[in-house]
């Protein structure tokens, strides 16, 4: 199983580097599947979670179990005009940002 470098927490790990249309790409592979159960829970849901995601009563927790160290916030109304144009906006941009705050 392959990771993306920048989730954290993850142990007992070997790294590799390779090189994927001239840029240089980081993973790491799982060497004990029992220990890292909680590692890989926590990996898979970074994967399957969007750069974007609605704060609300079902995810508010989802924010701290990713362990994303950086967040921006964007407070909007759903019910505003400009809602969709905005949020389309965020979602193209939040890619482009990833991983580049301090």
């Amino acid at each position: 199983l392959l990771i993306r470098k920048e989730s954290r927490g993850v142990r007992n790990s070997e790294s590799h580097q390779n090189t994927i249309k001239g840029k240089i790409v980081k993973r790491q592979e799982l060497i004990n599947d029992s220990t890292n159960k909680d590692h890989l829970n926590q990996v898979i849901k970074q994967q399957l979670t969007g750069f974007v995601i609605e704060l609300n009563p079902e995810n508010k927790d989802l924010i701290y179990e990713l362990n994303i160290l950086n967040h921006m916030l964007l407070f909007i109304s759903k019910s505003s005009e400009p809602y969709s144009t905005i949020s389309r906006h965020y979602r193209q941009i939040a890619k482009e940002f990833q991983n580049k705050f301090p």
